[in-house]
């Protein structure tokens, strides 16, 4: 089968169907995503692949790489949302206009058998526009980012996630949580496939003990609200009172010393003990994730959450929202969820993991081995192959 996935992917990700000599060369792709495991998982089960994403590092042009039964068409986007730059106005202020376009040149150009778009925005309209057979993978839910994130830019994408889940035949989404929340734009049956974990989950260490000085670690890119971070800060305090050997590190965009998070923390004495590491790329991360005893996180919302994935197959016990949207369907049974707006909830579940190593070990194997069964590589990509062949049949 020739199959066209449509969406945000770094080139670093596809490394093992890129040439070594090419990876240098090539645009950097738009964003890190899932899709790469999705990409990968369906050449590894021996299918055709295009993958077609944004770049902003190209001007004018499609980039083309070609590689056996792999291809990427690298499209150029815009750098700025809505005022003007290098004689174009923003890609926001005509809705990706010229972006959907090219991808929608580069489809025509592949002409795979199905499309898979993924987020309900630009690469939705190109899926839709390319008269193609395709199928919508929606990853977030536009409403309750709109909600978190008032802002002109977040509109215009609301407006674009409507009308395409509104004229959408073919829909897919990552949660059950997503499924109900995405129902309200359409009266379409609504497929649920979760996200995939790597292919080669690396072998967890049975006997690693519950380390005495706790290092605790939150990944979130953003300090906003909709992360809910300040009240990470507030309930780490207060545990570190009683704990004073542990520390708390904190990773993503924005959590760089002297960064937004930073400045707020030390204004409201805060950073004892934390330890302000800003991003790193994932590869990196995942490296370094299984060093860590607790992973944190306290966001208000998620439609899926790669990040639990991450800590269960990293043998990091995790703490998440009981009411964070799909966190409960994800973690329930395989963490602890607490209700992330009560510090006191937060503490106390720092304290259950802390003060009874048993259970800590006990929930580190049990979720690694849930990771390995339910979101398998090829168990995920062989779900959308089913759907991808029940589309074409239609």
């Amino acid at each position: 089968m020739h199959i066209a996935i449509l969406g945000p992917i770094d080139t670093k990700s596809l490394f093992p169907a890129i040439k070594k000599k090419d990876i240098r060369t090539l645009p950097k792709g738009h964003g890190v995503s899932v899709l790469s495991q999705l990409a990968l998982g369906l050449l590894d089960l021996g299918h055709q692949v295009s993958v077609i994403t944004l770049s902003n590092d190209i001007n004018n042009n499609i980039v083309i790489y070609k590689n056996n039964k792999f291809k990427i068409y690298y499209c150029p986007v815009r750098k700025r949302a809505f005022r003007f730059n290098d004689g174009s106005i923003g890609r926001a202020a005509n809705f990706w206009y010229q972006e959907i376009k090219f991808m929608q040149k580069a489809l025509l150009n592949d002409n795979p058998q199905i499309v898979n778009a993924h987020w309900a925005y630009e690469y939705a309209f190109a899926a839709i526009l390319a008269k193609k057979k395709y199928i919508l993978t929606t990853r977030d839910i536009p409403h309750i980012i709109l909600k978190y994130e008032t802002t002109l830019y977040r509109l215009v994408r609301f407006i674009m996630a409507g009308i395409a889940l509104k004229v959408s035949k073919n829909i897919s989404t990552i949660s059950n949580y997503a499924k109900l929340k995405t129902q309200l734009y359409t009266n379409r049956f609504i497929h649920v496939i979760p996200n995939p974990s790597i292919k080669d989950v690396p072998k967890l260490k049975i006997k690693k003990k519950l380390n005495k000085k706790i290092r605790i670690i939150m990944i979130n890119n953003g300090f906003s609200f909709r992360k809910n971070i300040k009240i990470a800060l507030k309930a780490f305090k207060e545990f570190n009172k009683n704990f004073s050997n542990s520390n708390l590190t904190l990773f993503g965009h924005g959590m760089e010393r002297h960064n937004t998070c930073y400045t707020w923390a030390k204004k409201n004495c805060l950073i004892k003990n934390v330890i302000f590491r800003g991003s790193l790329d994932k590869k990196s991360l995942m490296k370094i994730l299984p060093n860590y005893d607790i992973l944190l996180h306290t966001s208000l919302e998620e439609s899926f959450g790669n990040i639990f994935l991450e800590a269960m197959m990293s043998g990091v016990p995790l703490i998440a929202g009981k009411n964070s949207g799909a966190a409960p369907e994800i973690v329930r049974g395989f963490g602890l969820l607490v209700d992330v707006n009560n510090i006191k909830e937060i503490i106390n579940g720092l304290n259950k993991y802390a003060l009874n190593p048993k259970l800590w070990s006990k929930i580190r194997v049990s979720a690694y081995k849930n990771v390995k069964k339910k979101y398998s590589q090829k168990n995920i990509v062989t779900k959308y192959l089913s759907l991808y062949k029940k589309i074409l049949r239609k």
